[in-house]
C-alpha cells in the first residue's frame, strides 16, 4: 500500500514537472538587450534594446528610440513602430537599418536557455538577453 502511494506521488510530481519549462517565462515580456541581429553581433555599446510589456514594444534600435505594439497570438508580430528621427551615421545607422528590416520579418518567438529569439520561420533573426 505504501509502495503504491509512493509510486502515485512520483508519477504526479513527474507529470507536473513535464509541463514546466524549467524557469523559462511563458511569454517574451521583459526588458531585453539585443545581442545579435541576423547573425551580426551587437555589443552593449551599440545600445540596442527591446522592452515587451502588455502588448507594447519599445527600446533603442541603434540610434533612435522606437515604440509600438506587438502580439503573440499565432506566433509573434510587431505592429507599426513609431521612431524618433535622429540622423544616424556609421555603425549606429547600419544597425538601425538592419533592426528595422528584421522587425518586419518576425513571425515567431522562442526562449532558448534564457535567450529570447525572434524568428523568421525557424531562423532566429534577433537574439536578446534579459537586462540585468
Amino acid at each position: 500500500m505504501l509502495r503504491a502511494a509512493l509510486f502515485s506521488s512520483v508519477v504526479l510530481v513527474s507529470a507536473m514537472l513535464a509541463g514546466c519549462t524549467m524557469g523559462e517565462p511563458a511569454s517574451p515580456e521583459g526588458a531585453w538587450r539585443v545581442v545579435a541581429l541576423d547573425g551580426t553581433s551587437i555589443e552593449p555599446a551599440d545600445d540596442v534594446t527591446l522592452t515587451l510589456q502588455d502588448g507594447q514594444a519599445s527600446g533603442r534600435s541603434g540610434c533612435n528610440r522606437y515604440s509600438g505594439s506587438y502580439t503573440v497570438e499565432d506566433g509573434f508580430a510587431f505592429g507599426a513602430l513609431a521612431s524618433t528621427r535622429m540622423a544616424c551615421r556609421g555603425r549606429g545607422g547600419e544597425i538601425e537599418a538592419q533592426f528595422n528590416t528584421i522587425v518586419d520579418q518576425v513571425n515567431g518567438w522562442r526562449l532558448d536557455n534564457g535567450v529570447l529569439e525572434l524568428l523568421d520561420g525557424e531562423r532566429a533573426v534577433l537574439r536578446a538577453v534579459l537586462e540585468p
